[in-house]
């Protein structure tokens, strides 16, 4: 005799539904608490280009010094958020596993040969990033990977 399961009762059904819908939400959670500063920081990078080039159509007063406070601030809010956001793009490009430099990103093939940097790459490599140019023997692939051995 052979023993069939018992079909599933809607209270399983339901149980199995929320816990996915509450794996969905810690989901979404997390990445909010990851990403929460960068969307905060992009933000005020936006406010603040805005309030740059185009200050009077968002004062209140069409007085030319209010577009001069907002000028000051959008340069004092960008300032700001540069200070704040190139250590936290520079953590984020190094250890960004896909940039470094192990394989062609085009073929895959571990077949990458050092080249001659050029000087874009060491002004690059003084902000701290730590590129090498490399060229793929397999598909003629050039450019600049991070090296992971400088991190």
């Amino acid at each position: 005799m052979t023993s069939q399961p018992e079909p599933q009762t809607e209270e399983m059904k339901l149980r199995r539904v929320r816990k996915k819908r509450r794996k969905k939400e810690r989901k979404q959670k997390n990445q909010l608490q990851r990403n929460g500063i960068d969307m905060l920081l992009f933000i005020w990078l936006v406010t603040a280009v805005v309030m740059i080039i185009n200050p009077t159509n968002y004062s209140p007063t069409p007085f030319p010094s209010d577009a001069l406070v907002l000028r000051l601030g959008g340069f004092i809010l960008l300032i700001l958020v540069l200070i704040l956001g190139l250590p936290r793009l520079r953590h984020r490009i190094n250890y960004n596993k896909k940039l470094w430099g192990n394989t062609c990103p085009t073929c895959d093939t571990p077949e990458l040969k050092r080249t001659q940097r050029q000087p874009k790459d060491r002004f690059v490599n003084k902000l701290g990033f730590p590129t090498r140019r490399y060229i793929c023997a397999n598909c003629g692939w050039r450019g600049a990977r991070i090296d992971s051995s400088q991190i």
